[in-house]
């Protein structure tokens, strides 16, 4: 009786472990399943088959123009990959035109466009269930204007086909996507039915284009950025350093780039009063992060190359007996005035650079005298002058009084006693001043 209890319970155990084994299977089966088939795909019918099309985005700094760009996306089969003729979609093309009316927030000004229906011209040899990886092209035919680099959409999605026979003809009844995202893993399920401006197509290619403006040769090319320093001033020092401290401020749209954005960028020092010019650097700055200089009269911190949409920011040190002030020119404009305190720091706040033209910040440096200097050096130079001309005056006087005496040595008589006396009373007074 105690042997059949047992095995009871062992056939018990048994079943339960493959009740287990099998939820298990079913379970993992399901989570598989579920980036594909969590959400109900789009229908379609044989009259009116299923639609799909892709958005491509456009990203770039604020300011800079869009250029002209047709975009390429292809649609490669996964599966299946048996029988003859293979289920094809065609590829499909995006054309930006130059400077395009675009949306700008943030810095950011962005063009959205979407493809039209890029399933009416695919091609299914028999119904049945179809895939396609969809991917950008990571190039255009035409060139990018000088400075241009584009970065391309590296995002990869699977489409997802349900193909079924009509009465009359194969049709898509159903379509949907998912992101391949970077560890191989599918995401969700993605709506890329066409909709209307504002809710287009999830299935999302989004491009970033910069321009960089400036040449490669700090002396031979118009430098994208120049700080200079310039002094004025009868006792102003020529060769006297002046402190800066020097910020560049990458432009918005390099936070989405990720390890795609540059870090850095490089300047250098030249002076501009020598009759060959020479280049100190390349002085490293990293964008965000505030770099101390030094400029005297006559020189120029120069950016060779920055891309537009960046900022910058200069606050020079306070130096005593010097007037700070700086004209900043952005993108060949006029050039806007500021002046600060003597013995204050001066700063310009932070200022953009644009193409069109020259991007500088030109700080003038004025000598001032200490308070009572001014005065005293003049008050010398009056009371010297003034000394030298009666000193003058007293050497003319004495000599036309001894022309006098020498005079009455040739007079006899009262006459002479009168000169004589005249000339005394004379020399007397000399002699009382």
């Amino acid at each position: 009786m105690q042997d059949e209890s047992e095995t009871a319970k062992m056939k018990s155990r048994f079943l339960l472990k493959v009740l287990c084994a099998l939820m298990l299977a079913l379970a993992t089966s399901l989570l598989v399943a579920v980036p594909v088939f969590a959400e109900q795909p789009q229908q379609g019918t044989e009259a009116h088959p299923a639609q799909a099309a892709l958005t491509k985005e456009l990203r770039m700094p604020e300011g800079v123009a869009s250029p002209d760009a047709t975009f390429t996306f292809q649609f490669e089969l996964i599966g299946p990959l048996s029988g003859s003729p293979r289920a094809s979609i065609s590829d499909v093309t995006l054309t930006f035109a130059a400077g395009e009316t675009s949306t700008t927030a943030d810095g950011i000004s962005t063009i959205r466009k979407q493809s039209t229906n890029f399933l009416a011209g695919a091609s299914f040899p028999a119904s049945g269930l179809y895939s396609f990886r969809v991917t950008e092209v990571p190039s255009i035919p035409q060139a990018l204007p000088t400075g241009g680099v584009m970065h391309f959409s590296p995002l990869e999605y699977v489409i997802y086909l349900q193909v079924r026979e009509g009465e009359s003809s194969l049709y898509v009844a159903a379509v949907w996507a998912v992101l391949v995202g970077d560890d191989g893993e599918y995401g969700p399920k993605i709506d890329i039915t066409p909709g209307d401006t504002g809710n287009y197509s999830g299935m999302v290619f989004t491009n970033i284009f910069i321009r960089n403006i400036g040449g490669p040769d700090p002396i031979e090319d118009d430098p994208a950025l120049a700080v200079g320093k310039e002094v004025y001033g009868d006792l102003a020092d020529p060769l006297l350093l002046f402190d800066f401290d020097v910020t560049v401020f990458a432009p918005a749209i390099m936070a989405e780039m990720g390890g795609l954005a540059p870090l850095t960028v490089s300047a250098y020092i030249v002076d501009t009063l020598v009759t060959t010019p020479s280049a100190v650097g390349p002085i490293g700055f990293t964008f965000g992060q505030t770099q101390h200089i030094q400029l005297r009269h006559g020189q120029e911190l120069r950016f060779p190359l920055l891309p537009l949409g960046t900022t910058y920011e200069v606050i020079e040190w306070s130096t005593e007996e010097y007037l700070p002030s700086a004209h900043v020119t952005t993108g060949g404009g006029t050039p806007v005035g500021f002046v600060g305190a003597v013995g204050d720091e001066f700063s310009i706040g932070v200022q953009a650079i644009a193409e069109g033209g020259k991007n500088s910040a030109l700080f003038l440096n004025i000598h001032t005298d200490p308070v009572g200097a001014g005065f005293a050096t003049g008050a010398l130079f009056f009371w010297l002058t003034l000394s030298v001309i009666l000193a003058c005056l007293v050497m003319l006087v004495l000599l036309r009084l001894r022309h006098a005496r020498g005079q009455l040595a040739t007079v006899e008589g009262p006459e002479m006693d009168e000169q004589a006396t005249l000339f005394e009373r004379m020399w007397r007074k000399l002699g009382e001043i």
